[in-house]
């Protein structure tokens, strides 16, 4: 192995153990493959310098490991082809080459190799992309060698795409790598192959292609919009909540939902929502600023139409009046309550103009109020509206206190009622 002209061991591991020409042997590593059978040594490339040939298990597959020797009892990169049962070496096309034999298949020695001898992509959604997968290319002969033409052929080529970094000569003991893509365009199993021309024997070496398309998923994310009442500042409102079912025949891979500020979503949604199954997207409004706000909650997956999205929209407030509501309880006609406050503040960074503080509704008249708001009121400040209850009739009566201002959501209302006794 080593050119000493002292017979070497070789084990199906693959260790080198060195003769020292007295029976004794010394350990000059190797390479670590799970060997199944051989290994054979011959000088399988011409180039004077002994090479090791085995078969090996690949994940899988099975197949012959070729051990290019380097003259000093080390090896190159494995060649890795196909081929199963034990080995025999020999010049099966007398022509000069050694070639390698194993149950029902003959390895002609040629000039390129490519492995792995097929791909499988599974099954991908039509109109998916799968991940790439990638097939080596190797000169394990001598001489440089041209590459013509790299493709796919065979029943469903449409199906696949490559992109390589092959050159137009692959020069010795160099490798170039084909990338494969499978995209369907149909269900149903599509098959196809990889195929490799060049100028020597062997020409073209083809690598088979199978892969299956699955039906287009398809979701719905209902309702298409999510309107929100006037929400404070600063506080956030009750949730909403948009559906999301999966209404095809393919499970359906979500990738992310989102939404922005002022907006926010949680919901309870798998990575894999399988067919026929929904869940629930629940989104807050959490205004920072006065006035109305859009924005868009958003799934991203692998159905057609992806984004599928929901528009949202909501008007943040300033006014915070406290409390939202009175009610006076028992008062005899004719006399006037004690006045109760509500208090008006502003919690925006900006002055509140105020336009119109007036109480309204189906028996404004028994209801009055005096403030001391005047026309606005700065950022952070507060004011007081005292309001008082004079019934001009028995039973129930009810009226709206109401402030008009440019601070969101106008007119901002208290709700007053009493009874007149």
């Amino acid at each position: 192995m080593n050119g000493d002209g002292i017979l070497d061991l070789v084990t199906n591991g693959v260790s080198i153990l060195l003769g020292n020409g007295d029976g004794t042997f010394r350990n000059a590593g190797g390479i670590q493959v799970s060997g199944s059978g051989g290994p054979i040594a011959a000088d399988f490339n011409a180039d004077g310098k002994v090479d090791i040939a085995l078969l090996a298990d690949v994940g899988n597959l099975n197949g012959t490991y070729v051990l290019l020797g380097n003259g000093d009892g080390t090896f190159q990169t494995p060649i890795v082809t196909r081929g199963a049962g034990r080995l025999a070496s020999g010049d099966f096309l007398h022509n000069g080459s050694l070639d390698l034999l194993a149950p029902g298949i003959v390895l002609w020695q040629t000039e390129l190799s490519l492995w792995p001898p097929s791909m499988s992509f599974g099954s991908i959604i039509v109109g998916q992309s799968s991940q790439p997968q990638t097939a080596t290319l190797t000169n394990a002969s001598s001489n440089n060698v041209s590459i013509s033409q790299i493709l796919i052929n065979g029943t469903d080529p449409q199906d696949y795409s490559q992109q390589n970094n092959c050159p137009a000569s692959l020069s010795v003991n160099s490798s170039c790598q084909i990338q494969v893509t499978f995209t369907p365009t149909m269900t149903g199993d599509r098959p196809a192959s990889l195929s490799v021309s060049y100028v020597g024997h062997g020409s073209p070496q083809t690598v088979p292609l199978d892969g299956e398309g699955l039906p287009a998923a398809t979701v719905s994310l209902t309702p298409s919009s999510l309107t929100f009442p006037v929400q404070l500042i600063h506080t956030a409102s009750k949730t909403q909540t948009a559906i999301l079912s999966n209404t095809g025949a393919s499970d359906v891979t979500i990738s992310s939902i989102s939404t922005a500020p002022p907006f926010s979503e949680t919901n309870d949604c798998p990575s894999d929502l399988g067919v026929g199954q929904g869940c629930q997207i629940k989104v807050k409004f959490t205004p920072t600023k006065r006035g109305s706000a859009t924005g868009m909650l958003s799934v991203t997956d692998n159905a057609e139409g992806s984004p599928q999205t929901v528009s949202l929209s909501g008007s943040g407030m300033i006014v915070k009046l406290s409390p939202i509501g009175i009610n006076f309880g028992n008062q005899k006609v004719g006399t006037t309550s004690s006045p109760v406050p509500v208090t008006l503040t502003n919690e925006g960074t900006e002055t509140l103009d105020i336009s119109q503080i007036i109480i309204m509704g189906s028996n404004a008249s028994d209801f009055g109020q005096t403030n001391n708001c005047g026309s606005s009121v700065p950022a952070g400040g507060q004011c007081t509206i005292q309001v008082t209850f004079t019934p001009t009739q028995t039973g129930q009566r009810s009226a709206t206190l109401a402030v008009y201002d440019d601070g969101g959501g106008s007119p901002q209302e208290v709700a007053l009622s009493g009874t007149g006794t």
